[in-house]
């Protein structure tokens, strides 16, 4: 059992975790999933699954149908990746032989900035704990060490894609975080684009969920967010991505894209997998001057390297 009701972003590093466990660690298991409702987009079809059990709503009544559920199961495992009250309490009252994972009893805030030991049970606990230098994907490489006793390696899981892009001269840009800290905030990202759309004649791909940017001419893309096959396919064949710390930044990093990696709060090392692709920026609120001349900078050399 996956355990994953935060944001889409855990949840797909978490799928990562699940198909790697798969062929790596556990493979002679059936996959179950306990996810928030609004991540069924990312469980396609292609994925090893044998059950999912939709998360509708954070409250008791939500918790207990979810826990009543999961428990006609006699798991070997169950594993929750990422903090969280409703996450932990899942994992805690699963029912699960062997319950590994990171559990929290009351609200953190900024959880990624700070040392969260391994919860174990089930098995020998050996003081493992996640540090913010590390990886996302270490939370995952420890737990499944804890089982192996060797290491591991997970990767951000590639989904296939669907259509082809016709060009891949395109700029992706994702400058929101459902965490208020991580984005970059509406004036800015507004100057910025209009930066890139005067210096640049490319086709410029925006990731526009809370429909506040406009067209300024046919060059510009708005996305929606609704269609995750058109966001893939842009995201797969996109030239260059500049986004925060979010789930599209994720899938870009799955697909090796050149990456300009906008970072506030917390450490860009645990966001990025292929560091060799990828530029990291500091966001700082009092600099936007200088803040758009780097990511314009940063955009030429991708675009001089390959001339």
């Amino acid at each position: 059992m996956f355990i994953s009701s935060n944001a889409i972003g855990d949840t797909y590093l978490t799928i990562s975790g699940a198909e790697y466990a798969i062929r790596n660690v556990l493979k002679n298991y059936h996959i179950h999933y306990a996810v928030a409702g609004n991540a069924s987009f990312l469980l396609k079809d292609e994925l090893n699954i044998y059950q999912v059990f939709y998360i509708k709503g954070k409250n008791i009544l939500s918790l207990i149908k979810t826990i009543m559920k999961i428990r006609k199961f006699n798991y070997d495992y169950a594993f929750n990746f990422f903090p969280g009250i409703f996450n932990s309490l899942l994992l805690f009252l699963s029912g699960s032989k062997i319950k590994l994972g990171y559990v929290n009893f009351w609200k953190v805030t900024e959880w990624y900035n700070k040392v969260q030991k391994v919860y174990c049970k089930g098995i020998e606990r050996n003081g493992k704990v996640w540090s913010p230098e590390m990886n996302y994907l270490d939370r995952i490489n420890i737990v499944f060490e804890l089982i192996s006793g060797t290491k591991h390696s997970v990767k951000k899981y590639r989904y296939p894609v669907e259509s082809h892009i016709d060009t891949n001269n395109i700029i992706f840009i994702s400058l929101n975080s459902r965490i208020k800290e991580k984005s970059v905030p509406f004036d800015i990202s507004n100057r910025l684009i209009e930066n890139l759309r005067q210096k640049f004649q490319v086709p410029l791909v925006i990731l526009d969920t809370d429909k506040v940017f406009e067209m300024f001419d046919d060059r510009i893309i708005l996305l929606s967010g609704n269609d995750f096959n058109e966001i893939l396919s842009y995201i797969r064949y996109c030239k260059i991505f500049i986004g925060v710390d979010s789930f599209p930044l994720h899938l870009a990093d799955s697909y090796s894209r050149n990456i300009i990696g906008i970072f506030r709060r917390n450490y860009p090392e645990a966001a990025i997998q292929n560091k060799e692709t990828a530029f990291i920026l500091r966001y700082e609120t009092n600099d936007s001057d200088r803040f758009i001349s780097d990511v314009i900078n940063k955009i030429k050399y991708f675009y001089s390297i390959e001339n």
